[in-house]
């Protein structure tokens, strides 16, 4: 069981998933209470306006670490096969080798995902963007590029659907592969 003294910053992976795994609506108080650990005191301690707060805090945290485990590695001076390789392997972590959802499928149907839908689609063009520069660097044409960058997006985020649905992570790792032969 979490210390009652736990920070903000070392609540905010654990809200991340409860909410990838349960979803928003079914993350009461009362369920976050229990599963981390904290009273509801304690919880509103760190999260004055409650579960909506824990969201926005979650959907900030999971933008932040894009920024610093994607984008910058995509940005770097590595070699291309370099980039997706360390993209890849940062995602496989993020997503426990396929056994997590993703944030965004397990807000799907929640008013939650419309209320932050642009700053969603924001991070999804910039890591696209990312992505298409990679390709381009590869010495792939920008129409490839843009196809190329936007098949990587549809892979992770399929992918994890499917391994979620199905059980089975091997989905997800397989479609990673396939991510770093890319530019191979």
């Amino acid at each position: 069981m979490p210390s009652k003294s736990l920070k903000k910053e070392a609540l905010l992976p654990q809200l991340l998933e409860i909410f990838r795994t349960i979803g928003y609506e079914a993350a009461s108080l009362s369920k976050i209470s229990e599963l981390t650990g904290l009273g509801k005191a304690s919880l509103y301690h760190h999260f004055p306006n409650g579960k909506q707060q824990m969201i926005e805090e979650v959907l900030v945290f999971v933008e932040n670490w894009m920024h610093e485990n994607v984008f910058f590695v995509l940005r770097s001076e590595d070699k291309p096969e370099n980039k997706l390789e360390k993209m890849c392997n940062a995602l496989n972590g993020l997503y426990n080798g396929g056994k997590s959802a993703c944030l965004i499928g397990a807000l799907t149907y929640s008013e939650i995902l419309n209320q932050n839908l642009s700053k969603l689609k924001n991070t999804l063009e910039i890591w696209q963007k990312d992505l298409e520069a990679v390709f381009i660097e590869a010495g792939k044409t920008k129409e490839e590029s843009k196809d190329l960058a936007e098949e990587v997006l549809v892979k992770v985020q399929g992918s994890l659907v499917i391994s979620k649905a199905q059980n089975k992570k091997a989905v997800f790792t397989r479609q990673l592969q396939k991510i770093r032969d890319l530019v191979a």
